[in-house]
């Protein structure tokens, strides 16, 4: 299980939770996000986006979306220091690429 958040001092911020659980032959991430409040969640309260692991390799894994959010995919790539992730998804009809670059401060 994991989470991250943003709360800028401008603008909405949200929060959002993720858990990896082993279903049958698959293993499957399910991201769901939150109002600043925690109050609502951005997704429907029945279908959190899923995403099923497609490709693992020593330094990186590879979620490609289902259902609803089938042709979008999350890229999880670390080295010693860092993990980048790439989010490919499908906003209003449009690709939308996220990168995230986080580095390992201290031991």
């Amino acid at each position: 299980m994991g989470s991250s958040w943003t709360f800028p001092k401008k603008g909405a911020g949200f929060a959002e939770v993720m858990t990896i659980t082993r279903e049958g032959d698959q293993v499957l991430m399910r991201l769901r996000h939150f109002d600043r409040g925690i109050k609502a969640a951005w997704e429907e309260k029945s279908a959190p986006m899923i995403f099923a692991l497609t490709k693992c390799e020593d330094h990186s894994a590879v979620f490609s979306g289902a259902e609803n959010h089938a042709g979008e995919r999350l890229t999880y790539t670390r080295s010693a220091a860092s993990l980048t992730i790439v989010g490919d998804f499908i906003h209003d009809g449009s690709p939308l690429r996220l990168e995230f670059h986080l580095k390992k401060i201290s031991d």
